[in-house]
């Protein structure tokens, strides 16, 4: 657990005159526009929202030396410590701490489905003691964000218990409400940047099926599953294939009587998910101890585990921000998925998926940091929208709907090759992660869902890597 306390970062705490008791709403802290006096108007103030992966990492280069001068950064966190969704706490529902809901949806037993030569920010390696592994635990993962956020110093940007409530753009400035959980106050204060790095695997995308109010098991969201203990003897239903969906079904095989696995991938699997799990095709309806799949067969369910994806939430963007969210799952409109394209001083970390993760995230923080620095100089408004209008044009011509329109998977390397052009080749990321990407991918692809993990991977320079597979005894 982290020092919650923020003196000298987001408020004025120490002046009593400050502070007006507002009607059944806690305390309202009246906070003046520069807290700590910094009136050189050279220095830009940065609210980074989340201090997750993508969160750390903006601290992290806004505060390296050879820019450190010109921002003045605050992270707000609203949970006690780093690591965003990395975070694997065993409860479920509203945090009784903070009362807003638990951010994370990590499971006990979660390994990583990419190898951390793909997770790692540059220049900053993993521990020695797991050079003979690739697919790590989320407390190995966890472990490394907090080696780093230490290595650099990064929780003296951060304040805990902090929940932004509003993002307001006025007067060319952008307002940023904000509220102390632990001492139910909140304040406003004035930014000239917003970073919003608060994270799309929290809220969760429930399906409805004709008859699910009536079912008499149980039935969560992959958000809220932990363990398998709850499930052991019972015929449980896994609905989705995507990575939470393949993970949580073998995680459960162990203990279940029957696992079942509900999607509708149309390609013939080369290899068995798991020896006790049934494949199905799509939910049809739902009975109150049984569920009818589209083929119309009946299997007798004691359970169903929904692992079907999640939002994407911004809950404290005013209309003022000019930022839509479409179909759940689509920011609008952003230039390279991470310019607010109306009003260039916001940005969007992490958003693309199907991808992978640190690397990804570093690329998007430095390529904004050098617009914001007249680095690299971005088309006028309207010409980033006439180039956006084009991108969706493209996008829909493939077929693709609007929540998928954040995606890169086979995109993801002229992604960055985009980016690292504008950014005259100062944003370059070694062929060797791009490669054992592409590697873990097609293992991935071959639905060696239990035997993929078995990879171990070594960076031999930017270009080159090496790896072999570890028997099964060895894990």
């Amino acid at each position: 657990m982290e020092d919650p306390s923020c003196a000298g970062k987001c408020g004025n705490f120490g002046d009593p005159g400050g502070v007006n008791i507002g009607k059944n709403s806690g305390m309202e802290i009246s906070v003046g526009e520069d807290v700590d006096n910094d009136t050189d108007p050279s220095v830009q103030r940065v609210a980074i929202i989340g201090a997750g992966a993508s969160g750390l990492c903006c601290a992290w280069r806004f505060t390296e030396p050879k820019v450190k001068a010109k921002f003045k950064i605050v992270v707000y966190e609203q949970t006690d410590r780093i690591g965003g969704t990395w975070v694997y706490t065993p409860q479920v529902g509203i945090d009784p701490e903070t009362g807003l809901p638990i951010h994370s949806s990590m499971y006990e037993n979660l390994r990583t489905n990419l190898p951390k030569e793909c997770m790692k920010y540059p220049g900053f390696e993993y521990g020695k003691h797991l050079n003979k592994q690739s697919y790590l635990s989320w407390s190995e993962v966890l472990r490394y964000l907090e080696e780093f956020s230490n290595h650099f110093d990064l929780k003296q940007y951060i304040c805990f218990h902090h929940v932004v409530l509003s993002v307001t753009r006025r007067h060319d400035k952008w307002k940023v409400r904000v509220k102390d959980l632990k001492i139910d106050a909140s304040f406003e204060e004035e930014y000239d940047v917003v970073i919003v790095c608060n994270g799309h695997n929290s809220v969760p995308n429930m399906p409805t099926y004709e008859g699910m109010g009536l079912f008499k098991g149980v039935q969560i969201h992959s958000h809220d599953y932990r363990v398998p203990e709850p499930f052991r003897n019972q015929n449980v239903l896994v609905v989705g294939f995507g990575p939470s969906g393949v993970d949580i079904g073998i995680d459960i095989e162990r203990v279940a009587k029957q696992v079942y696995l509900s999607h509708h991938i149309q390609v013939a699997f080369k290899h068995q998910i798991g020896d006790a799990i049934i494949q199905k095709p799509d939910v049809k309806q739902i009975l109150e101890d049984s569920v009818i799949f589209q083929d119309d067969t009946i299997q007798r369910i004691d359970s169903i585990i929904y692992c079907t994806g999640y939002l994407f939430e911004f809950p404290f963007l005013t209309p003022s921000c000019d930022v839509d969210i479409e179909d759940h799952r689509f920011a609008t409109p952003l230039h390279k998925h991470i310019v607010n394209i109306h009003h260039p001083s916001m940005a969007f970390m992490g958003l693309p998926y199907l991808a992978f993760t640190l690397p990804l995230f570093d690329v998007q923080v430095q390529f904004f940091l050098k617009c914001l620095l007249g680095e690299i100089k971005l088309p006028d408004t309207t010409a980033m929208l006439n180039e956006y209008e084009e991108e969706i044009k493209e996008k829909q011509s493939r077929g693709l709907r609007k929540k998928h329109f954040h995606i890169l998977a086979e995109n993801m390397e002229k992604y960055l090759s985009d980016l690292n052009h504008l950014a005259n080749g100062t944003l370059p990321v070694p062929r060797a992660i791009l490669e054992i990407y592409r590697h873990s991918g097609q293992e991935r692809k071959k639905f060696n869902f239990k035997k993929y993990r078995n990879f171990v991977y070594t960076i031999i320079d930017d270009d080159h890597f090496e790896f072999y597979e570890r028997e099964e005894s060895q894990l």
